[in-house]
């Protein structure tokens, strides 16, 4: 389900699938140093999508 997109940008929910994705994008240095939240493992970061 898209909430809105534009010409370069499309917004949606996570799906199930996109826990290994969140969890690498989390593990960036220049990503996870301006988050306070952290995921420990692809399981926890499948957790997270399906919030």
């Amino acid at each position: 389900m898209k909430l809105f997109n534009t010409e370069r940008l499309i917004v949606r929910r996570f799906k199930e699938s996109d826990g290994s994705a969140l969890f690498d994008y989390f593990e960036k240095p220049r990503v996870n140093c301006f988050i306070d939240e952290k995921l420990n493992s692809i399981e926890e970061a499948n957790t997270e999508v399906l919030k």
